[in-house]
């Protein structure tokens, strides 16, 4: 549920195979059922719990009520209060999303200040977020995933456009490299040309032909021209 996964398969099997927290969607080449518990891949909670290691988010899990909840680990900044419960916390599911290759958008309704968790993996700083139109931080909650706090009650449409840390810095090499492939180019042909010019001079006034003056600047290219004698 924590995943987001609303939908599982099964190998087939004869006859009603149900599976606890499950509903059976139907049954052919595979089994299909439905999770009526998942939480929604984005959503709004007015508070958020603190936990210290691993161990403990699992054990926040397993104690919990099946609803979803937003807790960060000890050493996260984070500028709203931590809540000691989350009995009683609101949730409410986001809506209006939109995917892209590298894109996540999504809005949702705050009757609070609270926290925006998207169930996607975090990566810090490899992601630039907007919130209504504006840059915004993001950081690491429930433990793999995305969070940005919500200052006050509203409407809030927030997009994440997956931008690597160092993706700028590449692209700026990458043309880097390229104009100094553009440049050297030219460069490399017009030596090429000289020294075509120079030995076909050369030949000229000594009267060899063509064929041997060729031959010649070829061999001082250090290419083989007869790879078999």
């Amino acid at each position: 549920d924590l995943y987001n996964t609303t939908h599982y398969v099964a190998t087939h099997q004869e006859g009603a195979h149900d599976i606890a927290g499950l509903k059976r969607l139907g049954q052919a080449d595979l089994d299909v059922y439905a999770s009526p518990t998942a939480w929604p891949r984005a959503f709004f909670c007015d508070r958020v719990l603190r936990y210290n290691s691993p161990n403990d988010f699992a054990d926040l899990l397993l104690a919990g009520d099946g609803r979803p909840f937003a807790a960060i680990q000890k050493g996260e900044s984070f500028s709203q209060p931590i809540a000691a419960s989350a009995a009683g916390r609101i949730i409410r599911p986001a809506r209006d999303y939109i995917f892209t290759a590298n894109r996540t958008s999504f809005v949702v309704e705050a009757p609070t200040p609270g926290i925006a968790v998207l169930a996607e993996t975090y990566y810090l700083n490899d992601f630039q977020v907007t919130v209504n139109g504006q840059p915004a931080s993001y950081f690491r909650v429930n433990h793999a995933f995305r969070g940005i706090a919500l200052p006050s009650a509203g409407t809030y449409a927030i997009t994440y456009a997956y931008w690597p840390q160092y993706f700028t810095l590449s692209l700026w090499l990458c043309f880097a490299g390229a104009l100094g492939l553009g440049l050297g180019a030219p460069y490399e042909l017009c030596k090429l040309g000289a020294v075509l010019l120079a030995g076909l001079r050369v030949d000229f006034f000594t009267g060899n032909n063509l064929g041997d003056a060729c031959q010649r600047i070829a061999l001082r290219g250090h290419i083989d021209t007869h790879p078999h004698r």
